[in-house]
């Protein structure tokens, strides 16, 4: 596989992030933000923050909430995401195929990306390409340029060691292309039931998705 990927903008910057809790999103800035969001704050601490972000993973998933808080000068980003939970850094990929169709997986019942965590000293490149193997079974042939991160909450239900904490998925992605004539397969094994090529009109169609997958594939996939 091919491992030259375009140079893009920083995955977040130092101004601002967006984190996903279900279906709510929180942007997290250190600069001017929207004051006209009706879930506007300015000055926001750590703790404030995590004040807010235990109202939304208690709050009904309709509707949907979207709040902007503009941080406190000295709090900075990185740190802030240390203390929202335990972060889980992971990859994926966009892939397309020579028909122009973008892998997709049906996780749950739920429309995904394949992605997973990054094992311990592997690179973000060579762990989406695994991850992409071991869910799809496609094999990636060139990664074409690095996406913004997505990043969502959640609490742990599966792994008994950290059964009922927080966690903080951060998610570096990588556009990509496969190699010709592959058949996707699902890792059962995973929970996902489905995985196949979607032609890119029929992209966004696909629902129920996750929010922060949602968000990615509106940035990034045109009609």
């Amino acid at each position: 596989m091919s491992h030259q990927v375009s140079d893009s903008p920083s995955t977040y910057t130092a101004n601002g992030v967006c984190i996903f809790l279900g279906p709510h999103k929180v942007v997290l800035t250190t600069t001017q933000t929207r004051e006209d969001s009706p879930r506007f704050q300015k000055n926001v601490s750590l703790d404030a923050v995590l004040e807010i972000l235990r109202e939304l993973e208690n709050a009904d998933e309709v509707p949907t909430l979207e709040c902007h808080l503009q941080l406190t000068p000295k709090l900075e980003i990185d740190v802030l995401l240390n203390h929202i939970g335990i972060r889980i850094r992971a990859a994926g990929g966009l892939v397309w195929n020579e028909r122009d169709e973008l892998l997709m997986i049906r996780h749950r019942g739920v429309w995904d990306l394949p992605k997973g965590w990054i094992d311990p000293g592997e690179s973000a490149l060579d762990a989406a390409t695994r991850e992409i193997l071991e869910e799809t079974g496609i094999q990636v042939s060139q990664a074409l340029r690095r996406l913004p991160k997505t990043f969502h909450v959640y609490t742990e239900r599966e792994h008994h060691d950290t059964m009922g904490q927080r966690k903080l998925k951060d998610c570096t992605w990588f556009e990509m292309r496969s190699q010709g004539g592959q058949v996707p397969r699902p890792q059962s094994e995973e929970m996902i039931e489905e995985a196949r090529w979607v032609p890119r009109h029929q992209v966004h169609q696909q629902t129920p998705i996750y929010a922060n997958i949602a968000a990615l594939l509106n940035e990034h996939v045109g009609e």
